[in-house]
């Protein structure tokens, strides 16, 4: 129970995203995530979260671009049919303006796609721009973090005195390691 023009849109947004390789892109995004942020490192930032609300905002912007022509013409074409039944009342505006409206907008629709498909493609762009800037974010989070255990490391093998900052020096060392 989708509207046709939705899966069309849809269906024209998937074949954008695979034609410019947006699947391999995602799919090696997640492969080298693995690799440089391993399970359970803390990534999740105020800044990073930041992002993610900046690309909320984003996709209100883009829905908004897709919409705007369609959306600008019809207005006009309702105003148009305001005009003509404040002019003659007696013709019946649903008669006429149901027709008509369908009409401009399969219409415009029609002449907008390429443009739709531009925005789309640029949507997409920004989507993984923004995500590998979360990612690369993330990453210099993580090496901090891999940095200060690193220093706490070398401080307390600088000291090496007492049998607990041996029992520490180990824990972290072990933890280095796994990074």
């Amino acid at each position: 129970q989708v509207p046709t023009i939705s899966q069309l849109l849809l269906l024209m947004s998937s074949l954008i995203f695979v034609g410019f390789g947006g699947h391999a892109i995602l799919l090696g995004m997640i492969a080298d995530s693995f690799q440089t942020l391993p399970i359970g490192a803390h990534v999740l930032n105020p800044e990073v979260m930041g992002k993610v609300l900046r690309w909320s905002s984003m996709i209100f912007l883009g829905g908004l671009l897709l919409a705007l022509p369609i959306m600008v013409i019809l207005l006009f074409i309702n105003i148009g049919l305001g005009v003509i039944t404040r002019a003659s009342p007696s013709l019946n505006i649903f008669s006429l303006g149901f027709p008509a409206m369908i009409f401009a907008g399969l219409l415009v629709l029609t002449f907008s796609l390429d443009g739709i498909g531009g925005r789309i493609e640029w949507l997409w762009m920004r989507a993984f721009e923004m995500t590998r800037d979360a990612y690369i974010q993330g990453l210099f989070n993580h090496i901090e973090l891999v940095f200060s255990q690193y220093m706490q490391i070398r401080q307390l093998m600088k000291e090496n005195r007492a049998p607990a900052n041996k029992q520490r020096q180990n824990e972290l060392q072990s933890t280095f390691r796994n990074f």
